[in-house]
């Protein structure tokens, strides 16, 4: 493992400056080891990055976009 649980949030920082509420949590399954960060934006309520412990590459992104409200006139 050549980046830390602070270099990915800093990744996920740099990819979302406007990441609020982030959290990373190290995933171990029978293969591989990743990084998950959990944040939301004002524009997405729920989002979930993998980053790659070895390259610091981000490999999904899973993005809940929040709902648009409009008002009527």
């Amino acid at each position: 493992v050549l980046k830390t649980e602070e270099d990915a949030r800093q990744i996920a920082l740099e990819a979302y400056p406007d990441a609020q509420n982030l959290t990373i949590s190290t995933i171990k399954d029978d293969v591989n080891t990743y990084y998950e960060a959990f944040f939301n934006t004002p524009k997405f309520s729920e989002a979930v990055l993998e980053i790659s412990p070895s390259t610091g590459a981000i490999g999904k992104h899973l993005l809940k976009y929040r709902p648009v409200t409009t008002t009527k006139q």
